[in-house]
């Protein structure tokens, strides 16, 4: 949470925040594999304290965002899996039919 993102120290706030005119923030993590896939953050204009309830929420809103990443992913993975073994029985279907 950070009230005056001009202030902070921790980082450096982006050129698109400051051109939006924001003050406050509070930011939470997008897990991914091992490291964050990315961020989630509520701004404002005017200076304020974000409070514990308002980041849990945000923070429950970026679990279920992992989640939904974690299975688009396993998704892609299987598609990947699958289309790899019909390519393998296609190549030994080939084979079988070409042989005498």
């Amino acid at each position: 949470m950070c009230e005056d993102v001009r202030r902070e120290e921790r980082c450096r706030p982006s050129d698109l925040i400051l051109s939006h005119g924001v003050t406050s923030a509070a930011v939470v993590p997008i897990m991914g594999h091992g490291r964050p896939f990315g961020a989630l953050g509520i701004f404002s204009r005017q200076r304020r304290s974000f409070d514990a309830d308002e980041v849990n929420f945000l923070q429950a809103i970026a679990h279920v965002l992992h989640g939904t990443i974690e299975r688009a992913e396993m998704a892609r993975r299987l598609d990947d899996v699958r289309d790899a073994e019909r390519r393998r029985l296609a190549r030994t279907s080939s084979r079988s039919i070409s042989s005498p």
